[in-house]
């Protein structure tokens, strides 16, 4: 059983009509629709409880109340109101200053669902893209799986504990939101969407598709797949492995087609390359989106397709040439942003997401730093639609903690199953550019610093070695007697420099390290002019590039 902690690789929440396959199955003309998926928000019942014990399958929740995913219940009014309660406001929660003084705890979640029988055999998936913050899965009554980060995605394959098709399956979910855990608003509940997906015992993994182009001299781009396929059956399997990619307006502008066979009781992975033609490059201002369609073909039937949109586009980092899109510089004018919207809370409902990257394009911004945890799939959806850049970071604190009850409890044990998810999910955005792995973390330049951010390295760049990674660094405020010197070693080993509130020190610090690709990651906006100054005459310089931070977090 699988239980990675994240989302689907932009094998996104779409639902596929039925296409016809005559060619790719040998002839024989044949109707398959997708079960990937599926969206299973609707209709569940919930309960703010911390008392109760509500996993078993027999438990009585007709008196919850029904509610859709995405859901937070912190931004819900307290059903007593008082001189200390008001609406969902909690005056005297502890460092209540952090969070907005929106409550956390525990909460129940309970759906029923029936397998239908013509999907018997499918291995059944459900996909999390969120849970705020430490949850527990339980299937009729039987516990599947636990997740402790609030801002990864995950799936269990939940099939071995489901009953017969035809009848009633029962999920529970136990969501626990400490207080005292976060420096900003994080939302309480599942404030991301789920979906279920109904797989053939032979099928392309979650996040199993890794598209990479590049671009050629004669006007072509060559795109290079990795298809991931996980074979349940105790035998191997002959499989027709068929790949297309598809423009916007539908075409089919070019294939690969290969025979392979999957070992028993595994995972196996496959490369293929196609070659497109003049293509359209993804850009800030004409964002194209191809989809590559890998599709499964086993004794001339299509068992499984998977659908992963991409963009064709090139990026380039040098401490000569500053941040090249395709070729051309590019000044980055960006905001740091976090993840909750406003008067909804932390739900990240696909229409809200959208709209706060429309907002920000329409204010002139061209890139975002996800501050400071990987976003919801929704948001980067809309980054790729709206031709937003993003730097895409993980984490907040490592080992040592910022506030009690912080991820700092999990990092040892989760970091790199985190990071993983993280990754997987986002590699396929052309809106992505750069990852970041740590904001402002204590131990960022000591030697267990210096340790954790080789090891993260490493695992990225196992998983793509396409962008740069960076970390975002700031002054010595929270280690008394160290000076800015001392930040040397968080540096050495980065592709980009990320510089918090450090403006002042650009222009001395290339002297000292010329090589050094360096990246405003955060500021406040009153330092925008000062700022965006150095970002002009660097850009003259052609020495290095800026993110400004204007706009400040949100």
């Amino acid at each position: 059983m699988q239980t990675y902690p994240a989302k689907l690789n932009k094998n996104y929440f779409l639902f596929l009509s039925a296409s016809l396959l005559a060619a790719a199955c040998g002839g024989r003309t044949e109707m398959f629709q997708s079960q990937r998926n599926i969206d299973f928000s609707e209709s569940w019942r919930f309960a703010e409880d911390s008392l109760t014990v509500a996993s078993a399958a027999a438990f009585d929740d007709a008196a919850w109340e029904f509610v859709d995913l995405p859901h937070d219940w912190s931004v819900v009014d307290f059903r007593v109101q008082d001189s200390t309660h008001v609406g969902p406001f909690q005056k005297d929660l502890a460092l209540g200053h952090d969070v907005g003084y929106l409550r956390g705890g525990t909460g129940w979640y309970r759906k029923e669902f029936m397998v239908e029988k013509e999907n018997s055999g499918k291995r059944v998936i459900i996909h999390f893209d969120g849970v705020q913050s430490e949850m527990t899965l339980w299937v009729n009554g039987t516990e599947v799986g636990q997740h402790s980060y609030g801002y990864t995605p995950f799936f269990f394959d939940i099939t071995p504990f489901l009953n017969e098709p035809g009848t009633k399956n029962v999920l529970a979910v136990k969501v626990y939101k400490p207080t005292q855990d976060s420096r900003w608003f994080t939302g309480a509940g599942i404030y991301r969407q789920v979906s279920l997906s109904y797989l053939d015992q032979v099928h392309v993994d979650p996040w199993g598709v890794v598209v990479k182009s590049a671009l050629k001299e004669r006007g072509e781009a060559q795109i290079n797949l990795v298809v991931h396929i996980n074979n349940q059956h105790e035998s191997g399997t002959d499989i027709r492995l068929l790949a297309e990619i598809i423009s916007v307006a539908g075409a089919i502008i070019a294939q690969s087609d290969t025979s392979v066979v999957i070992s028993p009781l595994g995972n196996q992975s496959f490369s293929m390359t196609c070659l497109v033609q003049a293509p359209m490059l993804w850009d800030i201002n004409n964002p194209y989106l191809y989809e590559a369609k890998i599709s499964l073909i086993k004794d001339g039937n299509l068992i499984d397709q998977f659908i992963q949109p991409f963009g064709i586009r090139s990026i380039d980092f040098s401490a000569e040439n500053g941040f090249l899109l395709n070729g051309k510089p590019l000044e980055l004018k960006g905001a740091c942003v976090h993840h909750d919207n406003g008067l909804l809370g932390a739900a990240a409902f696909k229409t809200a997401e959208e709209r706060r990257v429309r907002i920000m394009k329409e204010n002139g911004y061209n890139a975002i730093r996800t501050s400071h945890n990987p976003p919801s799939q929704f948001f980067l959806d809309a980054c790729d639609k709206y031709g937003m850049l993003v730097i895409d970071e993980s984490f907040d604190m490592w080992i040592k903690p910022k506030r009690p009850n912080d991820y700092h409890r999990h990092y040892e044990q989760s970091w790199q199953t985190d990071l993983e998810a993280m990754v997987k999910r986002d590699r396929n955005h052309p809106s992505v550019i750069m990852w970041s792995f740590g904001n402002e973390v204590q131990e960022r330049a000591d030697s267990v610093g210096v340790e954790i951010g080789k090891k993260s390295i490493a695992v990225i760049k196992s998983l793509d070695d396409t962008r740069p990674i960076t970390q975002a660094v700031c002054t010595f405020w929270d280690n008394p007697g160290k000076k800015w010197d001392d930040s040397a070693p968080a540096f050495e080993f980065l592709d980009v420099g990320g510089y918090n509130y450090l403006w002042a020190n650009y222009e001395s610090d290339h002297t000292k390290f010329p090589e050094r690709i360096m990246a405003g990651t955060e500021s406040v906006p009153m330092d925008a002019f000062e700022n965006w100054q150095l970002v002009r005459k660097a850009s003259l310089r052609h020495w290095r590039f800026r993110l400004d931070g204007y706009g400040l977090h949100r």
